[in-house]
């Protein structure tokens, strides 16, 4: 399915549906922005002159990705962990947080009981 292109992206601005080439388009039309402010990035340049300067894209910005690869990425990642995380870093372009929802001890310790391991053994032979 990835191959065939059908992944779109939903415009922010004008809601619009764009596919890989409406997308290419309205990139090459764009301008970079200084990231809180939205300074364009000339007069930032020049008003700052910074040492260094980097850019953070998502992939379903890029031209240079189709909208269906990280559509795709983001699918299988719903079945996958670690393609869920190769799709935080490769595609979303953020870093991994790890969520584990831990349970309290007492809340598994309430669901034992005193019986010894051999009482279930003899219960599920009695059950049949």
């Amino acid at each position: 399915m990835e191959g065939q292109k059908l992944a779109w992206y939903t415009c922010e601005a004008c809601g619009e549906k764009w596919d890989d080439l409406a997308r290419n388009q309205a990139v090459r039309l764009g301008d970079w922005r200084e990231k809180n402010k939205g300074i364009a990035l000339d007069i930032y340049l020049r008003a700052h002159s910074p040492r260094a300067i980097g850019f953070h894209l998502r992939s379903w910005i890029s031209p240079f990705v189709s909208l269906s690869e990280p559509a795709a990425a983001f699918l299988w990642g719903q079945k996958d962990k670690t393609k869920l995380k190769d799709f935080q870093n490769a595609h979303a372009a953020e870093p991994w947080k790890v969520y584990v929802k831990e349970r309290e001890e007492d809340r598994i310790l309430a669901l034992c009981d005193d019986r010894p391991r051999a009482w279930y053994r003899a219960a599920a032979l009695w059950r049949r």
